[in-house]
């Protein structure tokens, strides 16, 4: 039933406007896409069966009946650098496909008051040209690709006639239909190459997941079109969600701030780019919340010898008064913390590469080991990071972190809590946790759309106000 409902749910949401997550590609990436795909496509392509037709020629005694059976069209290859993608208005995408050939084959017979005969022949395509509209729509959040006015044109088609004596006369009888068996290959393969292309194209474009599932936690991400693709004469750009669920919760209006108007694609910059609201981050927080995630554990071993507070009850013991008294010296403490709302960030351009900033309200257990939590800690910490890509993920890293309040409660201690000097001693060593603190504010990071058989390189984060900006160069490996 719970799957169900978050289906429905989800189904609800690849119809919602809001658009949180901006990903978009020039038409030079494309090209590139393409380079690399047509060989693969060609290659999945099946061999094209054209039904057997029967031609009659001439009068009288010199009326010729002409067979032709078990016709095939294989072998399919393309000039890939004489082929074309080129964008055009309204959200339409022009495939010129240049210096196809391929290989043919056919059973052959004809019969005649004169003469008769049979065998095998041998068809080459030369110098063929398929020139197709690719139209992109949108279904239920989805791409789906339309192939339209597909048109396959041959330059020249060559028959040879197989291991018979009466060749000569053989190929002259086919020569006369040479014409309409060009024709007859144009229409059948043109039908072919426009199903093959729709197909594998959509197979392609499928790997790119409207819903994300993180991991096995029970969070997952809904990349569903918010608006149909746009396609301009320069770039390719989708606008998708971008909205983090917590499947056993899953909530269509998070508590959270509404995301600002992202910008367009711009195609002076980088081949890819994807535009990141602080709404898709802040559900990222608020989904894990929920789910009791933003919770980590800081361990006794997990702290620098260097640093002037260690987690022992001798070096706890003078702001949390009472813990050697009670558990003894030199005890192993750790703290156990979780947040307590869901964090709310913000992000703010600055002259380098801009800073994420939140505050987080958390409950921290001091326990000592193998004795019993002695008291919690409930903390608000200020804090700012930046933002990198890592393996198709952003994610965040800490660069400061400061407590600004403090207030102990379940004291099982016989004396209280200095909160101000543990404030002051916690904010002085803090950076040198601040891996551990990692781990809780910003985690595994966000999972962005990810395309098989592409890899992006030579990629750069910036922070901008309400939005992180990424861009990339891509690479495609379809080997």
């Amino acid at each position: 039933m719970k799957k169900a409902l978050f289906a429905l749910l989800l189904v609800s949401l690849s119809k919602a406007s809001t658009t949180g997550f901006v990903t978009g590609l020039t038409s030079d990436a494309i090209n590139d896409f393409k380079d690399s795909a047509l060989p693969f496509i060609l290659s999945q392509a099946e061999d094209t069966e054209i039904p057997s037709q029967t031609y009659h020629v001439g009068h009288g005694r010199f009326k010729v009946l002409l067979m032709a059976s078990n016709i095939k069209v294989s072998a399919l290859e393309l000039d890939v650098e004489k082929t074309k993608v080129e964008f055009s208005e309204p959200d339409r995408i022009s495939l010129t496909i240049a210096g196809i050939s391929g290989e043919s084959s056919l059973d052959w017979s004809y019969d005649s008051a004169l003469a008769g005969d049979q065998g095998s022949a041998s068809i080459d395509l030369l110098e063929t040209t398929a020139a197709m509209d690719i139209k992109l729509q949108e279904d239920q959040g989805k791409i789906v690709v339309e192939i339209e006015n597909m048109v396959l044109s041959i330059r020249d088609l060559k028959i040879q006639i197989l291991n018979n004596p009466s060749a000569d006369l053989a190929n002259w009888v086919l020569s006369v239909f040479n014409d309409k068996l060009k024709d007859l290959i144009e229409e059948s393969v043109s039908g072919n190459l426009k199903e093959t292309f729709q197909r594998e194209l959509n197979k392609i474009i499928a790997t790119y997941p409207s819903i994300i599932n993180i991991g096995e936690t029970p969070l997952a991400v809904n990349y569903s079109l918010s608006t149909p693709p746009k396609v301009t004469d320069q770039y390719l750009q989708i606008n998708s969600l971008g909205l983090f669920l917590n499947k056993d919760k899953p909530e269509l209006n998070p508590p959270i701030p509404a995301p600002k108007e992202l910008p367009d694609f711009n195609p002076d910059s980088k081949d890819i780019q994807s535009f990141v609201s602080d709404y898709t981050i802040n559900s990222a927080f608020y989904s894990a919340f929920t789910a009791g995630l933003l919770q980590a554990n800081i361990t006794s071993e997990s702290v620098p010898s260097i640093s002037p507070i260690q987690l022992t009850t001798s070096s706890l013991d003078n702001i949390i008064p009472g813990l050697v008294k009670k558990y003894g010296k030199n005890k192993k403490v750790d703290l156990a913390c979780e947040a307590q709302k869901s964090p709310v960030i913000s992000l703010q351009a600055d002259e380098s590469h801009g800073l994420i900033k939140g505050e987080i309200d958390t409950a921290c257990g001091v326990i000592v080991r193998d004795e019993g939590q002695a008291v919690v800690l409930d903390m608000v910490l200020d804090f700012n990071g930046t933002a990198y890509l890592k393996d198709s993920f952003l994610k965040g890293s800490l660069k400061g972190m400061e407590i600004t309040q403090l207030e102990a409660r379940d004291n099982v201690l016989d004396k209280p809590v200095d909160t101000q000097g543990m404030m002051d001693l916690f904010n002085m060593a803090i950076e040198l946790v601040l891996p551990s603190l990692d781990t809780l504010i910003f985690g595994k990071g966000i999972p962005l759309p990810k395309i098989d058989y592409v890899d992006l390189t030579d990629s750069e984060v910036v922070i901008k106000d309400g939005y992180v900006y990424v861009q990339a160069t891509p690479h495609y490996n379809f080997n």
